[in-house]
């Protein structure tokens, strides 16, 4: 007896220790789906950054490029190269092109030298030197490949050439060779023959920079032209690279090799593909890091779970052990358990006895608990299905299991005249509102009033179909806006979050509608969508005509303008998007090229400050993280509003002195008033008259009166020049005019002597 007794235990229990086995397993599948899914977004999230990456070596090449395009065409027009084109043979001219040449290489850091050079007169001028008959230190201070000096001359107008871009090639300067690249122009442009050319040489290594962020170890970068030619390389590319296999002039173009991944993005404007290849292994190892790190964690939950399961069988088959023990014993195996579950019935009666007067209780309560859910659920506080489930529950709602999406209404106006002009006038408003909505929509959504004059609604979505979804919940909102305007007099408009795939998620739909309800304030529209705001998060964000406020702001001093920007920035690329560091790195360069146009703008300033910002842009190669790029264009701001603000209290200063110094030159002419004045120094008499007292200490025509009265009374005293005659010389029309105004400045009639 005992040991039959022991088997059927020990069977009920393998039988509840399995039932926790089977829900374990669950998981373990989970696991399984997440990592074959994971693979496929790890190895699509690599292609599009890579192929991002590269875009933006393109755009940032091509527009230092451009830089380089505009300097050639500014010198094809300069005067003084028109001149040397023409036939003139001055060697002031010479020097001349070469101070200019020299100030286009200081101010664009892309550029290494420049050289142009006149075919009729043989001269070649450079940013670094003067050569009049180039022929005599060809090969010793400049020297292009192994040309002979007639053969560059040759290369360079033999032929027209138009924005070309020359491989690269080693080109020695005074002596030092190095790998350059050559832009090259014939000149004049435009010009079936070529009378001369202009040759700008940009290093090879800093070209390669600007590419660098989108190499990885063992992989390369390169770019190769219309004629499939390498103009520039970085890494080591392997020699049995197909290149026809990826530049046919698609972008995007992604070729798997034996071990790499080859990228490939076209350039329409020049023509150019840009080509980088990464290893296979670098993509797969952070998908072999992620396999491993999930084997672990599962490896870790079986092992835990079968504990647990052994656990909590144990635990929970003592009180059906002893149940069936006892049944087994004093009532027997036929009818034992109907027997004993009879035995419970006085305590199952009372316990739903009790729950029914629960139940009388929570339908009181249902209204508060149904708002304290809503509001649960729009501020993210129901952390799991389980407590979502008992919520809802409690709350007596059942909601489909579907996606969700928040959209916010906001009552504009409410001119109806059933409707109270009052401060109930908005709750009125809102009853009416949520009885249209729910004879619009056909059943009764979740409503969270969560402001005076705004509601939140929760609106089930239809999975999978976002344009449908988008369709249906514009037609809803239009047609409950036309509802309520055309019955009850309520002018409504509307933001719509993103859409969530349950209710745990809903409170993020509710921000997003928020934000779009922000974004989309002082428009005309009347349903605002979150997405109108979304970016790319493959790039940084810095617009360029937030680029181009930026640089004033900083030319100007304002430390609260570049504050504003620079939080902008830190919202979008520190917090939201998090960038990464290779798009970190583009970010950097974006505000190392913001540094260098800064310094071209304000090249005519004093020495300091634009050796404040050559350091400044020595830093920014140096930094490495978007958030101390951002605390260094605070410090620059602060550098530059110190410096602004003393050459501005300087240049106040002298303008206040010349306009002082004009009134004194000018006192004794009748007719000099505030207009005369405002009208010699370029202002307006508002601008001029407050401009005056602020920086004066007195009014203008205060300040006219005392130089008048003052020479006046010199002039009595130190000489014999009668009233009537000093009051001539000091501006007044009128002796009267004169008497009266010296009497009310210093209390006396004017007299000779006095």
């Amino acid at each position: 007896m005992s040991t039959v007794r022991k088997q059927s235990n020990q069977s009920i229990f393998i039988q509840y220790l399995l039932s926790y086995l089977l829900v374990l397993i669950i998981p373990i599948i989970g696991g399984v789906m997440m990592y074959r899914q994971m693979i496929d977004v790890v190895e699509k999230d690599a292609v599009q950054s890579n192929l991002a990456l590269l875009e933006q070596s393109k755009s940032s090449l091509e527009g230092r490029l451009a830089e380089v395009d505009n300097i050639v065409r500014l010198l094809s027009l300069d005067s003084k190269v028109t001149r040397l084109l023409a036939g003139g043979n001055n060697m002031f001219y010479d020097y001349e092109l070469n101070l200019v040449l020299r100030n286009y290489k200081l101010t664009n850091n892309f550029i290494d030298s420049i050289l142009v050079y006149i075919n009729d007169s043989d001269k070649l001028i450079s940013s670094d030197l003067v050569m009049d008959n180039p022929g005599l230190y060809y090969g010793t201070l400049f020297q292009y490949q192994d040309l002979t000096y007639e053969q560059w001359k040759r290369y360079i107008v033999g032929k027209t050439y138009y924005k070309e871009v020359l491989p690269t090639v080693n080109v020695s300067i005074n002596g030092k060779e190095e790998p350059r690249l050559a832009f090259l122009q014939t000149i004049p442009i435009n010009n079936s023959g070529a009378s001369g050319a202009i040759m700008v040489l940009i290093k090879q290594s800093e070209v390669q920079n600007m590419i660098r962020p989108a190499k990885v170890e063992d992989g390369w970068v390169t770019i190769l032209n219309e004629s499939e030619s390498r103009l520039v390389a970085y890494g080591d590319i392997p020699g049995t690279v197909n290149f026809d296999a990826v530049t046919k002039g698609k972008s995007n173009e992604v070729m798997q090799s034996r071990h790499q991944l080859i990228f490939s993005v076209f350039s329409p404007d020049t023509k150019w593909s840009y080509v980088a290849a990464i290893p296979k292994d670098y993509v797969m190892g952070k998908v072999n890091a992620i396999k491993m790190t999930i084997i672990a964690i599962m490896l870790i939950v079986i092992g835990f779970g079968v504990f647990v399961s052994y656990m909590l069988t144990n635990r929970n088959f003592r009180p059906i052990k002893k149940l069936f023990e006892f049944v087994k014993d004093n009532l027997g195996n036929e009818n034992g358990r109907k027997y004993s579950f009879d035995s419970l019935q006085g305590s199952i009666s009372e316990l739903l006895n009790n729950n029914e007067k629960l139940k009388l209780g929570m339908m009181q309560k249902t209204p508060l608990l149904k708002a304290a859910f809503i509001e649960r659920v729009f501020s993210g506080r129901i952390n799991n299905g389980a407590e979502l489930q008992l919520a809802l529950e409690g709350a007596e709602l059942v909601l489909p299991a579907a996606d969700y999406v928040v959209f916010i209404v906001r009552i504009d106006s409410y001119g109806d005249a059933s409707i109270d002009e009052t401060s109930l006038g908005l709750s009125a408003a809102k009853v009416v509102f949520e009885k249209t909505l729910t004879d619009v929509a056909g059943t009764q959504l979740l409503v969270h009033d969560f402001e005076e004059d705004r509601v939140a609604v929760l609106f089930p979505l239809n999975a999978g179909d976002q344009a449908h979804n988008r369709a249906e919940l514009e037609r809803l909102l239009n047609g409950l806006h036309s509802r309520l305007k055309d019955n009850n007099g309520i002018s409504t408009s509307f933001s719509v979050g993103s859409g969530c795939p349950s209710l745990l998620e809903a409170y993020r739909s509710f921000r997003d509608a928020l934000d779009a309800l922000q974004y989309g304030s002082g428009g005309n529209e009347r349903i605002v969508w979150y997405d109108a705001g979304q970016q790319d998060r493959y790039y940084f964000y810095y617009p360029t005509d937030m680029e181009n406020k930026l640089i004033n702001l900083l030319k100007i001093g304002d430390i609260a303008g570049v504050t504003r920007l620079v939080g902008e920035l830190r919202e979008e690329n520190v917090f939201s998007r998090k960038l990464s560091r290779e798009v970190t790195g583009y970010f950097q360069s974006a505000i190392r090229n913001t540094y260098v146009r800064l310094v071209s703008q304000l090249v005519r300033e004093d020495a300091a400050i634009i050796d404040c910002l050559t350091e400044e842009i020595k830093l920014a190669e140096q930094t490495k993280r978007a958030e101390e790029l951002l605390e260094q264009i605070q410090r620059v701001a602060r550098i530059l509003s110190e410096r602004m603000n003393d050459k501005k209290q300087k240049q106040t200063s002298q303008l206040r002195d010349q306009v002082m110094a004009y009134i004194c030159d000018s006192f004794a002419n009748p007719n000099l008033s505030l207009y005369m004045i405002a009208s010699r120094f370029g202002m307006t008499e508002v601008y001029m008259s407050r401009f005056f007292k602020e920086h004066a200490g007195e009014n203008i025509s205060q300040y006219i009166e005392r130089i008048r009265m003052e020479t006046a009374k010199k002039l009595l005293v130190e000489t014999q020049t009668s009233v009537n005659e000093v009051a001539e010389q000091v501006g007044y029309t009128s002796a009267q005019v004169f008497r009266r105004a010296y009497k009310r400045v210093y209390g006396t009639v004017p007299s000779a002597r006095t």
